[in-house]
């Protein structure tokens, strides 16, 4: 049976999130927006404000690769248009959100130290912060994962079938989301019902779950068939081949990849990992029945990213609440030598940091993170010191004195303070002079005719984040090939405006498609962008056998009067 609930554990998660919150949301809009990321979904979402509420759209085009929610989110945060903050403030949400739920789940399987244990861990580890603080919609179906696992704890314990359906309806959130990733909670609660035993369940309750499922992205896909089942037949076609096209990718990545990744993004955490396991491995039978959902959450995400579909950075962020619950059940667990076996571990990483700051205070230290070169100098090197002096003597006098739910807390509040002094004052600063989209964007708003309404350009390198900050609506062509149609297609009054890279441009040109001018070029990260305006009906011959667009393709592409 799970641990009897004191009243105020009820609101523990809600103040846990609340924290949690107020740490992601520090500096939320002070990154440019630079990879594709962030600029797509910031783009979809810009598309929903032009009026593309049902369907997905990303440059005026059917965008099949993701279901709309999180675009509608970011678009009921942006009435004056998305911005750095309102894209990214829904992952913020949504992860502190998930850090609360979290704890709940951890205090109903482990107890009231476990929880406030696995919030501060999960908070405190770089991947789920980094994730947290990006305009993408991994988070949000983080949450809706959490959200299904814990429902479908409170069914399994009480058979009350509001919590099924509360499991369902989260579920299709998330398939509102992320698509049939949101599934993922079906086998996993199957293995804890046969690991827990659970004989009360019955299949109504199976039944209302799947049917609340099933009712949430039914109820968007029947008010698609009445505004637009056209576009609806044409997006379901497309989102299939997508989803096709996802499975049957297969990267070159090695074996190891996802431990690695895991590793790195939940670190210092993995070091307690093995130790967890030996002490899971002693404590028998009803541990491993008490803590049969995390590790069937574990298992389930597992398979899925080793057999069904390759792993991705982003993939494994639903690794990390589990993790974070093992954790958390450990710390408060382990007594004696098994508490040895999970500290000994995190003084090494203490030690580690402690040299790193000591390292960087003697000479500033080149990293990479997240595939951005950043510079660690003294003053990180100095915080970093007193931040890791601080921690390691409060959680060692806390552990002393018994208090371990405080000691969890304080060392997972310093990893967080650690994580988001990296990611605030040393990965932005270096993201921003590598990347100056915003910059570089506003050279090319300034450079725009002030008639011009829309920006034709291609989906490729910075490309799309720059279209992110331009203010004209952003219109994009696959290829070069279907832009050299358009432009071979139009043939109504005035000129239509292009953002494309130098050799692009210079493919065009040797192509006999010639701009009428120039209007602004810039760099990014040594890539050169050019703001080109063609006039309409330019002989600009499709390549092989693309077809030529006619005027009706255009819409609103040609430069006019009407302003936005």
């Amino acid at each position: 049976m799970p641990p009897r609930h004191r009243p105020r554990d009820a609101t523990k998660p809600v103040v846990v999130a609340a924290v949690a919150l107020g740490a992601f949301a520090v500096g939320l809009g002070d990154q440019h927006v630079w990879s594709y990321d962030e600029a797509r979904p910031g783009l979809v979402a810009r598309d929903v404000l032009y009026g593309h509420w049902l369907v997905p759209h990303l440059g005026g085009a059917l965008y099949p690769d993701k279901p709309p929610l999180f675009a509608w989110i970011v678009a009921l945060l942006s009435p004056r248009g998305v911005s750095e903050w309102s894209l990214r403030l829904p992952a913020a949400v949504a992860a502190a959100a998930t850090v609360g739920v979290t704890c709940a789940i951890a205090t109903r399987v482990a107890g009231g130290v476990a929880g406030l244990v696995a919030a501060a861990t999960l908070a405190g580890s770089p991947a789920f912060v980094h994730w947290a603080r990006t305009g993408r919609m991994e988070s949000l179906l983080v949450l809706w994962l959490a959200l299904t696992f814990w429902s479908a704890l409170a069914w399994l314990d009480t058979t009350a079938r509001r919590h099924a359906a509360l499991a369902g309806v989260w579920m299709g959130l998330g398939v509102l989301t992320k698509g049939p990733f949101a599934l993922l909670p079906v086998p996993a609660v199957a293995i804890v019902r046969l690991a827990r035993r659970a004989d009360r369940v019955t299949w109504f309750g199976v039944a209302i779950g799947l049917g609340a499922t099933v009712g949430v992205p039914a109820a968007w896909l029947a008010l698609c068939v009445i505004v637009d089942p056209t576009g609806l037949v044409t997006y379901g076609r497309a989102a299939i081949q997508a989803f096709t096209e996802e499975i049957a990718a297969r990267r070159p990545r090695p074996s190891s990849f996802g431990i690695i990744t895991v590793a790195a993004g939940f670190f210092p955490w993995t070091l307690l990992l093995p130790g967890a396991a030996v002490l899971l491995v002693r404590s028998g039978r009803h541990a491993r029945r008490l803590l049969a959902l995390p590790l069937a959450w574990i298992a389930v995400v597992a398979v899925l990213l080793t057999v069904v579909v390759s792993p991705r950075e982003s993939y494994l962020l639903m690794l990390y609440p589990p993790l974070a619950i093992l954790v958390g059940w450990a710390w408060s667990t382990a007594a004696g030598r098994a508490r040895l076996l999970l500290a000994a571990p995190l003084g090494i990483a203490v030690v580690g940091c402690a040299i790193v700051g000591v390292a960087a205070i003697a000479t500033p230290l080149s990293v990479e993170t997240h595939g951005v070169g950043v510079l660690l100098d003294a003053r990180f090197g100095a915080t970093l010191l007193v931040l890791v002096a601080t921690a390691a003597s409060a959680t060692v006098a806390l552990a002393r004195a018994g208090r371990m739910a405080h000691a969890g807390t304080v060392l997972g509040a310093a990893v967080l303070c650690a994580v988001l002094l990296v990611e605030i004052h040393v990965y932005t600063p270096a993201v921003n002079q590598r990347f100056p989209t915003r910059a570089v964007a506003a050279g090319f708003a300034r450079a725009a005719p002030p008639d011009a309404i829309t920006v034709l350009y291609v989906d490729r390198q910075r490309a799309p984040a720059l279209m992110f900050y331009l203010p004209q609506r952003p219109l994009k062509v696959r290829s070069i090939a279907d832009l050299r149609a358009r432009l071979a297609g139009s043939d109504g009054a005035g000129s239509i405006l292009t953002l494309l890279p130098r050799t692009q441009l210079e493919g065009l040109q040797s192509a006999g498609c010639r701009p009428a001018r120039v209007a602004h070029e810039d760099q990014v990260n040594g890539v050169s962008y050019v703001l080109a305006e063609f006039r309409s009906g330019s002989e600009c011959p499709p390549i092989g056998s693309v077809a030529v667009a006619g005027p009706s393709d255009l819409g609103p592409m040609v430069t006019g009067s009407s302003g936005r």
